[in-house]
């Protein structure tokens, strides 16, 4: 009975996502794999798993983030589908033992090997540790780059919008090749297989992509004007982006394009270009931006490794000469596992059981923002290899 049930969503499913994006696929390279396999993909979508999959009859074990496990509605299908719990950017024992457990009843296993959503569309730096999982779980590796997703869904996005989605399947590593290669080996050849940027792409081959309302949530990525130079001063409105400081202004177009106000000049068609600029001046400005764009009001909340709640308290956040600070400061060099949840949900590790997650009172605090901000102080974040000063010369030839 349950075997049906699957089988009859699984079809809805189907009939969903074709009504909802217009798919294609490439997935010959898939006749000649030997099965199962682990299946990577970049990941820019929230129904990436359900589009990845459709082309595979056999059913696909992906591992899924453990918090969504606690939610009613999202844990019911992650259990229904048998998918694997994981904490986010951290080694999980129990974890491997899961995904083995789905070797062996002949399950395809799904890895998202970024680790978290693309925010501009390109492929981000790919979790080493995947390599690792990839040799021990001895199976052949088969990737898929989502072409037009980051587009049809974008994550700063508050509406989808309709409009061409592709697949591109093929075989990284025979399994043969898996147990021959090294952890950087594999890590190698699954960064050169997910590469891709949506911009570049969209560059070359225009798609439209149409839906209500297209512009708004832009101020969740973009919280720099290039125009006055000032943070947390952008607000969207239908297909509109402005500052309300200065008044600049640009409409968010079909192709994911920036149109300038009448009169005001065009620093960055895109988002990608506008998100890489916003990161150099960052960079280069932080010591300056902590006070007052660093210092906000938040819901804290502190679990323990069992994720149980131990405290639950509305603090003021500071980022200030190298630290966070809640009721104590803490280096953020120390800190792991950095990351956003629902767009509006700052998480990171304080130490390996303790997980503090920030939720900003101020719905339009730009969470990205604080993110950027820690990786910079935490990794000394390189904005693609770009100065800011590069890119705004390059934005206003």
């Amino acid at each position: 009975m349950k075997a049906l049930f699957k089988k009859g969503l699984r079809g809805l499913v189907k009939i969903y996502v074709f009504m909802r994006y217009d798919l294609s696929y490439s997935g010959e390279a898939l006749e000649a794999v030997e099965e199962p396999f682990i299946l990577v993909s970049n990941h820019v979508n929230n129904a990436d798993p359900l589009l990845v999959s459709l082309p595979i009859e056999r059913p696909i074990s992906f591992v899924a983030n453990e918090r969504f496990f606690a939610q009613p509605v999202a844990g019911y299908f992650l259990q229904l589908f048998e998918a694997v719990p994981k904490a986010k950017f951290k080694s999980d024992l129990m974890t491997i033992r899961g995904l083995l457990k789905m070797k062996a009843k002949g399950y395809h296993i799904g890895l998202f090997p970024e680790g978290q959503r693309s925010w501009d569309g390109v492929t981000g730096p790919l979790i080493f540790s995947t390599a690792k999982l990839v040799r021990l779980m001895k199976m052949p590796l088969v990737g898929v780059t989502i072409q037009g997703g980051a587009l049809a869904g974008p994550r700063w996005a508050k509406n989808n919008r309709r409009g061409r989605v592709h697949l591109d399947y093929r075989v990284i590593m025979t399994q043969e090749e898996v147990l021959r290669s090294s952890d950087l080996e594999i890590h190698t050849k699954m960064v050169a297989a997910l590469e891709h940027d949506e911009m570049a792409t969209q560059s070359l081959e225009p798609h439209p992509y149409r839906g209500r309302k297209p512009g708004e949530g832009l101020q969740r990525m973009l919280y720099y004007c290039p125009s006055c130079l000032t943070l947390d001063t952008l607000r969207s409105r239908g297909d509109r982006l402005f500052c309300t400081r200065c008044g600049y202004r640009v409409t968010y177009g079909v192709y994911g394009e920036f149109t300038p106000g009448p009169g005001e000049p065009l620093f960055f068609s895109n988002t990608r270009d506008w998100d890489r600029a916003q990161q150099g001046y960052l960079q280069e400005n932080l010591s300056a931006l902590e006070k007052p764009h660093f210092v906000k009001a938040a819901r804290v909340k502190t679990l323990n490794d069992k994720r149980i709640l131990q405290s639950d308290e509305v603090l003021e956040v500071r980022l200030e000469s190298g630290k966070i600070y809640l009721r104590e400061g803490y280096p953020v060099k120390g800190l792991s596992g950095i990351n956003i949840q629902s767009n509006n949900l700052l998480e990171f590790y304080i130490d390996d059981r303790t997980l503090i997650q920030i939720k900003f009172l101020n719905p339009s605090e730009s969470v990205y923002k604080w993110q950027q901000a820690l990786n910079v102080i935490r990794e000394g974040l390189e904005p693609r290899d770009l100065s800011f000063r590069q890119l705004t010369t390059k934005a206003n030839r």
